[in-house]
């Protein structure tokens, strides 16, 4: 299945083990509209809660910013693991990771490394304290997010947390 949401749910396309599922949810990721309010992850995960009262394997592509903006998520998402098999993928950005590898030419140039050092702190700080409360974590810049998700999956079907 799939929920795509943002600070409301915009479509949820309920699992089922049928062929043209996968062309569902190829087409509804293809056609994907942008919008720039803060999500809300607590709303989509209680939205599936309602619906799905079976443990299940809930997969959860999201960026976030800082500890701040993301304490909501993270308690939603840890919460959510006690129940179910809660797998977060993280999506990079790799302008952030750019900044913080650079070598500072001026004191505008030395604050923006300091903000993306920071900000790539917090970030690890937040993954690490969701793999802590039973959280499965994936940290991938999202064109290379393919290949390491269904490894992650293949590896979470063998250890048999399904």
């Amino acid at each position: 299945g799939l929920c795509l949401f943002s600070n409301r749910i915009h479509l949820f396309i309920p699992p089922k083990k049928e062929k043209s599922q996968i062309n569902l949810i190829s087409d509804a990721l293809y056609n994907i509209k942008y919008d720039y309010t803060e999500t809300n992850h607590a709303r989509c995960i209680n939205y599936l809660s309602m619906r799905y009262r079976k443990r299940s394997l809930i997969i959860m592509l999201s960026d976030f910013v800082d500890i701040d903006t993301s304490e909501d998520m993270i308690e939603s998402v840890i919460s959510s693991a006690r129940r179910n098999s809660f797998l977060f993928i993280g999506l990079r950005d790799p302008f952030i990771e750019a900044r913080a590898r650079q070598f500072p030419q001026s004191t505008p140039e030395a604050y923006h490394k300091a903000v993306a050092i920071e900000l790539l702190t917090d970030r690890k700080n937040v993954l690490e304290k969701m793999r802590r409360n039973g959280v499965h974590v994936l940290d991938c810049e999202p064109d290379q997010l393919t290949a390491p998700m269904i490894n992650k999956y293949l590896e979470l079907t063998k250890l048999g947390v399904l």
